[in-house]
């Protein structure tokens, strides 16, 4: 079986197009997610500051309660 010119070329642009979309599909778009962070990533950062602060809220609370002759 030969190819003539015109099927060569269209297989050679149909591969092209394949291979720019494995390209995009399992290389560039699961790199894109890995280094950007999640959106709810963010809230739950935020989530765990505030928990943080109010943990060391507490504790400044307990000390001061602790402390002799506060009352």
């Amino acid at each position: 079986m030969r190819l003539s010119k015109r099927e060569i070329i269209m297989l050679v642009l149909l591969m092209i197009v394949a291979l720019v979309f494995v390209e995009y599909r399992f290389v560039i778009t699961p790199g894109i997610e890995k280094y950007e962070p999640a959106p709810n990533a963010m809230r739950f950062e935020a989530e765990v500051r505030t928990i943080e602060m109010n943990m060391a809220i507490a504790k400044q609370n307990e000390t001061k309660r602790d402390e002799p002759g506060q009352y």
